[in-house]
């Protein structure tokens, strides 16, 4: 399930995961209609997260597949601040995964997010998603 929001010239999309063990075999996908082919973009992964999540980060990797099928993946490592916070809040935190981004070809660009597996299974993630700016 994919929920996405957008206002040009930022653009959102998120992504729903299960907050009792999000997984490796679980990934998250998201896809992005690209109608711009000349801006240069920052895209970011975006995670919401409750007091269940138990980390000081969020290690997970994104895969990019272009219109014609060229892929390519990014490592990142979303910092968490004060994950153990007895605050019964979500909240959401923002990790630069690639900047100075030029998406040359119009079509749908896909992105899949998933954990490492050094936090597969992870617990209180509540979505993820990129935004692109």
């Amino acid at each position: 399930m994919s929920l996405c929001g957008c206002l040009r010239p930022q653009q959102a999309f998120v992504a729903a995961t299960d907050p009792r063990g999000w997984s490796l075999a679980e990934p998250a996908d998201i896809a992005v209609e690209n109608e711009d082919t000349v801006s240069l973009r920052t895209m970011e992964v975006v995670v919401r997260y409750d007091a269940e999540f138990a980390f000081d980060r969020l290690d997970l990797s994104v895969t990019t597949i272009a219109p014609d099928g060229y892929r390519w993946c990014d490592t990142v490592s979303v910092p968490v601040p004060d994950p153990r916070s007895h605050i019964r809040v979500n909240r959401d935190i923002n990790g630069t995964f690639r900047s100075g981004v030029l998406l040359a070809q119009k079509g749908v660009y896909r992105f899949r997010l998933a954990p490492l597996a050094s936090q597969d299974g992870v617990q209180g993630i509540l979505a993820v998603g990129v935004d692109i700016h």
